[in-house]
Order: C-alpha cells, then sequence, then structure tokens
C-alpha cells in the first residue's frame, strides 16, 4: 500500500471513529445511571436515596459544589446531612471567611436561636449598593442557608470557614476585632474604634459606591489604618486584621482584572486556611470525615478553572493517600424561576445539554458520570463529549439537576429586602 492510500485509509478511519460517536450520548445511555429522588421537609426520598448514603458513606470527603445565589445546594445539604451523620461525618467545611466559620460555628451552639441570631446579624451589617442589597456573608444569606446550618447543629457538628471574607463584611470584621479584647483595651481603644467604624459606615452607605474607589478609601484613611495598627500590636495572631487586608486586596485585584494573580493568591490561601482550621479543631484529616460546601469550580478534581490545582483536587489527593476517597458532587439547574416565570436553559444551546436533558421541573435527578471516561477514552467507544462536558466529567462524579428553583428569600428583616 503506498502512502497516499494508507492516508486515505486513516481519514477513512477517523471519520467512521468520530461518526459513530458523535452524538450517542443519549437518553439511552444516561437512564441507567440517573436517579430521581425528593426532598420535603428536609427528607431526600426516592431512588437515590439509597445511592447517596452508600457512596457519602464510601467516601471520606464529600464535596457539595454549587453556583452563585443557590437556594438549591443549601436545600441539598441540608437533606445530604442525616445521611452524613448516619455516615460519621462530623465536620462541615464552608468556603467563607476564617473569621464567618467561627461566627457560624458559635451561632449553632444554640440551634433555636440560629435563624434569629443570623437574621440580626445579616440586618445589622446589611447595606444597599444601588438597588442591590450586600449582606456580610454574600454565601449565607438565604433562609434555606439557616435550615442546613440548623441540621449541622442537632447533628453536634463543627463548622469552619477556609474562605476569604468579602469587602462587604469589614464592619463586622471591625466589630469582632474590638468585641474580642479585654475590658481595659476596650476602653484604651474605643476613640480609635469609633473613628474607624464611622469611616467604613459613610464609606458603605454613600450614594454612588464605586468599588475601586472604596478600597482606595479605606487604605487610604488614617482612621482605619490606626485602628488596624493598634489591633495588631495587641493581638498575637491578627487573623481578623489578616481578613480584612486580604478582602480589600482581593477586591481591588477583581476590579483591576488581576485574576490570574487573585486566583493563585486565593488556591494557596484557602489550603493553608483549611488546615489551620482543622488543626485548630482537632480534626484528624488521616481518618476523619469531612462535609465540603462551595463553589463547584473550586471543588473539583484535577486542574480546575480559574482555579489551578485548588482545594478540591487537595482532598481528592488526600484521601487516595488516606487509602480512601472523595465524592465530587456538581449541582447544575435546568430550570429557574425569576418574576413568576421560569426559564429552561436548554432554550438556548448549551454544552452541557445531553446531561441538563435529564433534568425534571418537580423533581430532582442525579446522574452518576463515573464510567464515562472508559466510554470515552477507550474501546469500545460509546460516544464522543464536546470539550466543556469532557472537562466536565473529569472533574466530577455525580450531577445533581434540582428541580424549578424559585428565587431566594434573603435573611434580613423585612424593611431591609
Amino acid at each position: 500500500m503506498n502512502a497516499y492510500s494508507k492516508i486515505v485509509c486513516f481519514l477513512l478511519v477517523s471519520v467512521s471513529y468520530t461518526t459513530s460517536g458523535q452524538d450517542s450520548l443519549s437518553t439511552e445511555h444516561l437512564i441507567p445511571v440517573t436517579y430521581e429522588f425528593t426532598i420535603t421537609d428536609g427528607i431526600l426520598k426516592g431512588a437515590a436515596s439509597d445511592f447517596f448514603k452508600k457512596e457519602t458513606n464510601n467516601a471520606q470527603y464529600t464535596l457539595v459544589g454549587d453556583y452563585p445565589d443557590s437556594k438549591a445546594s443549601s436545600e441539598f445539604t441540608n437533606a445530604l446531612i442525616p445521611l452524613l451523620k448516619e455516615a460519621d461525618y462530623h465536620t462541615m467545611a464552608l468556603g467563607v471567611g476564617v473569621p464567618s466559620g467561627r461566627i457560624l460555628d458559635s451561632l449553632i451552639n444554640e440551634p433555636s436561636n440560629l435563624e434569629a441570631n443570623l437574621r440580626a446579624l445579616n440586618t445589622q451589617y446589611t447595606f444597599r449598593n444601588n438597588s442591590q442589597i450586600m449582606l456580610p456573608m454574600p454565601d449565607m444569606k438565604s433562609v434555606t442557608d439557616v435550615q442546613f446550618l440548623q441540621k449541622a447543629a442537632e447533628a453536634n457538628w463543627s463548622v469552619v470557614g477556609f474562605g476569604y471574607e468579602s469587602w462587604q463584611a469589614l464592619l463586622l470584621l471591625v466589630d469582632q476585632m474590638y468585641s474580642r479584647l479585654s475590658e481595659e483595651e476596650q476602653q484604651a481603644q474605643k476613640k480609635a474604634y469609633l473613628a474607624c467604624q464611622q469611616v467604613l459606615k459613610k464609606l458603605y452607605t454613600a450614594k454612588s459606591l464605586d468599588l475601586l474607589g472604596f478600597v482606595d478609601a479605606v487604605d487610604a484613611s488614617q482612621e482605619v489604618q490606626d485602628f488596624l495598627k493598634q489591633i495588631e500590636m495587641l493581638e498575637k495572631t491578627p487573623l481578623y486584621v489578616n481578613a480584612f487586608r486580604r478582602a480589600l486586596l482581593r477586591a481591588k485585584m477583581h476590579v483591576q482584572k488581576q485574576f490570574y494573580r487573585k486566583n493563585e493568591q486565593r488556591i494557596k490561601d484557602e489550603k493553608d486556611y483549611l488546615k489551620q482550621e482543622l488543626d485548630r479543631i482537632g480534626f484528624q484529616s488521616d481518618k476523619e470525615k469531612l462535609l465540603v460546601k462551595w463553589d463547584r469550580n473550586f471543588l473539583s478534581r484535577g486542574f480546575q478553572p480559574y482555579a489551578f490545582y485548588g482545594i478540591g483536587n487537595t482532598l481528592s489527593e488526600l484521601a487516595e493517600y488516606n487509602g480512601s476517597k472523595s465524592l465530587h458532587i456538581a449541582i447544575v439547574p435546568r430550570y429557574q424561576e425569576r418574576e413568576s416565570s421560569v426559564t429552561d436553559v436548554l432554550q438556548k444551546p448549551n454544552p452541557l445539554d445531553s446531561f441538563l436533558r435529564m433534568g425534571q421541573r418537580d423533581k430532582w435527578v442525579v446522574i452518576d458520570m463515573r464510567d464515562m471516561i472508559e466510554n470515552y477514552y477507550y474501546t469500545p467507544v460509546r460516544f464522543l463529549l464536546n470539550e466543556t462536558a469532557l472537562d466536565f466529567v473529569k472533574r466530577f462524579d455525580l450531577l445533581v439537576i434540582p428541580p424549578v428553583e424559585n428565587e431566594i428569600k434573603l435573611l434580613v428583616t423585612n424593611n431591609e429586602q
């Protein structure tokens, strides 16, 4: 066979290979690995109940990856906690700042007052930026968020934070710094504290709040900097001052589109913070189990968009090192209700449409994607995936698709909504 014939044969084989797999990821392939369930009054019921019970029991680390303003992820986490409790989980890590994590862990010590206390905290530190309501803990803003914290409290769990504080939490951090001082130290620092507090309140309530201008104004404020320096001298481990400054730096890098630097620093800090907080509560990372809830981009295994090798990959590797495994769950919505109108994301082309078409309006669905790498790469090849779908399959084990998701109800008093 001459060279030309060999090339033609190769091209024909390649075309045949591509054609046979292109559109073959169909409902027929997904049905055997898809389980339906419902969540009623915080109870997970249906075919997926035993599935989740088995999989979370076999995993040392269960990671629930959500998306911005996700009500569904908190509802799912709330229903998952009783199953995790049976599997001997006792600790939950959230992608909130370390100080915020400690505040939440303190609040769950009073389960009966949890909603009232978190509502009061949110209301105290909420401000408006044009038409937006800005809360100190952006990931802990809704009634649904209280529910999974309540469930963790009832299970006698510990809660830790391993992320960054938001720039919206600066007043909260300043008050926390001051409250941690002794009575004598408070008297000595009261003037500096009130001056710092006044500057921040004025900046937060400005009619037109430009984020970069806000950050620069805080950095340039003599009153703010004087108070922070005093706290640094009094605190052996200035956790709250560091959180304050990291929040400003992160906001500034975001506005200036320094995304690479911002994420490079973030992933290093997250690993340091998680280790620090787990060590602080005596968590034994070689054998104890951990639930992690945060943005799904940061909780996957492998090289992650915007995250390099992030905390999700670290926990995946650590679980294998411990002779166990991690379970990576991604929550992706198909239906969302906005202003009394339900939108189906599949009304437009979506790179995950092969999976999302399994979603239902009135039931939850979970798809077990763990065998898809074998069916994609190894012969006999059963289907091909687009680049986005392939990356998703590599990074996550399970895909959870919630039913129609209503708008979130903010956990603040009525006059702030």
